[in-house]
């Protein structure tokens, strides 16, 4: 097994793996803890059916006692609107050094300053709103459940403009380079200038017959946009013309069933220092060189959760809840803890010389980088964490309830 170096201090953005993955597509089926469940998307409004006893389950691993003196202190706490849970929504915020950025399903939409929690400004859209709030460049954008995007004043919060998708979007749009970019649910990514809000390039990726419910966030690298799909495609795309510079096939689709053959990348890539981590539900976790797309190592794993690195590894959180320290330069395993299995993990966050995970009781699980023992604990919330990012020093959380709240390690 290899021996890792000290871990460096890294925020970087987080998904949480809701309760239940939910599936769009010609048919659609649901997972809870591990078993399929029915469901149709009739119009937009999304039915399932309720387990028998017969359906298998995994169950969450119960919680043993821990000795530890570190733990979490709350800073602050907001409620950032609807959490959208009940629609499978991960209204992820977007973390800056002026502020967090917010949106809630019931149309609330944010900015919160760090250190207080005290919005800078607060309005209502008076829409349902399905992604989080991207901001960048003086802009935050949204999207909404009618098929709309919305372009806000990053200083006041004055509605500027709205463009027509036809279509939802389940991720923050990304901002960068003069333009808004947006990924929907049909496998399009689209271009829109900041300013003007004219359309300014459109590509698509054909989606299988099944997919999760859920895109990628768009992360922008320099002059390009990184972003996954349903297909199991890694491409980046020129932000200025739209121009495909490379595509890496991360998920390749196995099995006979057009369920087993699910291989959707729905989490943002992580770029870090010239490479591009990605991974898909069913498939594969890999490093991909940010300049030529060559797939440097990749390892079958399914990943619903984001990534976070530091200089040595990377931690992953697999869709059974098991956390994995990987060697980032060639993807051997450091170490797994399987003690959190099936607790609905969130991706982790490095805060100071820790590892982040929350899970569906509201607990976050403090553990070392280097082995991956678990160190402390807190509950912070009833409800599912869903979001955890990190500064050097504070750790930011959403839970299902729409709650935000900042926190520091206390020993």
């Amino acid at each position: 097994m290899p021996t890792r170096g000290a871990p460096s201090r890294l925020g970087y953005a987080t998904t949480a793996l809701l309760t239940g993955l939910l599936l769009a597509g010609c048919s659609t089926l649901g997972r809870v803890g591990g078993s399929a469940v029915d469901a149709v998307n009739d119009g937009g409004v999304w039915a399932y059916e309720t387990l028998t006893r017969d359906d298998p389950v995994n169950l969450p691993t119960e919680l043993e006692g821990l000795e530890s003196s570190i733990g979490l202190k709350r800073l602050w706490r907001q409620n950032i609107g609807s959490g959208g849970s009940k629609l499978a929504l991960k209204l992820h915020p977007t973390l800056l050094a002026d502020g967090i950025y917010t949106a809630g399903s019931d149309g609330q939409v944010a900015v919160y300053d760090l250190a207080s929690g005290k919005p800078r400004w607060r309005v209502n859209l008076g829409q349902k709103i399905t992604s989080g709030a991207g901001a960048g460049e003086g802009r935050v954008a949204v999207t909404t459940h009618e098929g709309e995007l919305i372009a806000l004043d990053g200083e006041t919060g004055k509605t500027l403009w709205r463009a027509e998708l036809g279509t939802e979007s389940l991720s923050p749009p990304a901002l960068s380079n003069g333009r808004i970019l947006v990924q929907t649910i049909d496998g399009q990514l689209r271009a829109f200038g900041a300013e003007s809000g004219e359309e300014q390039w459109l590509i698509r990726q054909e989606p299988p017959v099944l997919t999760l419910r859920g895109t990628a966030r768009p992360v922008a690298a320099g002059s390009d946009i990184i972003t996954g799909f349903a297909n199991g495609k890694l491409l980046s795309v020129n932000i200025s013309s739209g121009q495909i510079r490379w595509e890496a096939a991360v998920g390749l689709a196995r099995g006979r069933t057009e369920l087993e053959r699910m291989i959707d990348i729905d989490i943002a890539p992580l770029v870090s220092d010239g490479t591009i981590f990605a991974a898909s539900f069913q498939g594969r976790v890999a490093s991909v060189g940010e300049s030529s797309g060559e797939i440097l190592w990749a390892r079958e794993m399914s990943v619903h959760a984001d990534l976070v690195a530091d200089y040595t590894a990377l931690y992953v959180t697999d869709t059974d809840s098991h956390i994995w320290a990987l060697d980032r330069r060639t993807g051997s395993t450091y170490w797994q803890q399987n003690a959190l299995a099936y607790r609905q993990l969130t991706g982790g966050a490095i805060i100071g010389e820790l590892l982040a995970v929350g899970d569906f009781e509201g607990y976050i699980h403090l553990l070392s980088p280097d082995t991956g023992t678990i160190t402390g604990r807190s509950r912070i919330a009833s409800e599912p964490i869903i979001w955890l990012q990190a500064t050097d020093d504070t750790l930011y959380a959403t839970t299902t309830d729409g709650d935000l709240l900042a926190m520091q390690i206390i020993e």
